[in-house]
C-alpha cells in the first residue's frame, strides 16, 4: 500500500490514526453520509461554539484526510470499484464543503439562505483524487433584505466590523480572475 504511490502515504502520514482501518477490511468500506454529518456538526459545534473557527476548519481537514484516505486504501488493496470510490469521494467532499460554509455562516448573521450547488465531476458524482470542488453559490435574501447584485468581499464580523481575522471567500481556479461572486436566486432565473 505505501509502496503505491504518494497519495496513500502522504494522507496517512497526516492522518497517523487511519492506519486502525488496515487492521480490518470492514473499516475500508466507506462511512455513511449521516455518519460523517454528524461527526463534523459535533467536530463544528465543540470548536465554532467555543469561537474557535480556525480550530473547527483544521478539526474538518483532519476529517477530511482520514475520510480520503479510507477509499484510496480500499482502491489500492482492490476492495472498491472506481463508482464506490466516487461516490466515497464525492460524500467527503460535500461533509467538508457544507462544514466549512456552516464555519463560515456561524461567524457572521447572514440576511440570506444559502446554496451550494455542486458542478462538474462533483455535482455528476464522478469525483476522482485529482478532482476539485466545483461549485456555484446560490443564495435568497430573507424578507427585509435587499438583494445585491453579485455581492462581494468578506462581511463584517459578527458583533463588530471590519472583515474577519482570516477572511474566507469563494475563489475561481488560479488564471480564472476574479470571477462570478455569489448569485442571487434572481440571478439563476
Amino acid at each position: 500500500l505505501l509502496a503505491s504511490g504518494r497519495y496513500a502515504t502522504d494522507l496517512l502520514l497526516r492522518a497517523p490514526e487511519a492506519v486502525a482501518m488496515l487492521g480490518d477490511g470492514d473499516l475500508l468500506q466507506p462511512r455513511p453520509d449521516a455518519d460523517l454529518r454528524a461527526e463534523a456538526d459535533a467536530l463544528l459545534r465543540r470548536n465554532a461554539g467555543a469561537g474557535d473557527r480556525d480550530g473547527a476548519v483544521a478539526g474538518l481537514l483532519a476529517l477530511r484526510r482520514r475520510e480520503l484516505f479510507r477509499p484510496a486504501a480500499a482502491d489500492l488493496l482492490g476492495l472498491r470499484d472506481w463508482a464506490g470510490v466516487a461516490d466515497a469521494l464525492g460524500t467527503v467532499t460535500a461533509v467538508t464543503v457544507g462544514g466549512a460554509l456552516d464555519v463560515a455562516c456561524g461567524s457572521v448573521r447572514l440576511p440570506a439562505r444559502i446554496c451550494v450547488v455542486a458542478m462538474g465531476r462533483f455535482g455528476g458524482h464522478e469525483m476522482a483524487y485529482s478532482s476539485d470542488a466545483d461549485v456555484l453559490f446560490v443564495y435568497e435574501p430573507l424578507a427585509g433584505a435587499r438583494e445585491a447584485g453579485g455581492a462581494r468581499g468578506p462581511p463584517a464580523r459578527a458583533g463588530g466590523t471590519g472583515p474577519p481575522s482570516r477572511p474566507a471567500r469563494a475563489r475561481p481556479r488560479p488564471g480564472d480572475g476574479d470571477g462570478p461572486g455569489p448569485q442571487g436566486q434572481a440571478g439563476c432565473a
